[in-house]
């Protein structure tokens, strides 16, 4: 949102693509970055993230990843 009391902030920021099971967080962003800018060799700074290897666990959280195939 636009708010001329606010300077614009000139960023960039990755979006789309999956987190899988077998890779973390770091690993992910990695093939994903990769797969849209065709570079392997980067610098990049990460503020914060959430995640967890086991945060699917019940039936619902399974059936939607399934989904998503």
């Amino acid at each position: 949102m636009f708010d001329e009391n606010y300077p614009v902030i000139d960023d960039w920021m990755i979006t789309g693509g999956r987190v899988f099971i077998s890779k973390t967080l770091e690993e992910s962003a990695n093939v994903i970055f990769e797969g849209i800018t065709g570079y392997n060799e980067f610098n990049r700074t990460q503020f914060r993230t959430y995640g967890n290897p086991t945060r699917l666990k019940s039936d619902k959280d399974l059936l939607w990843v399934r989904s998503m195939v």
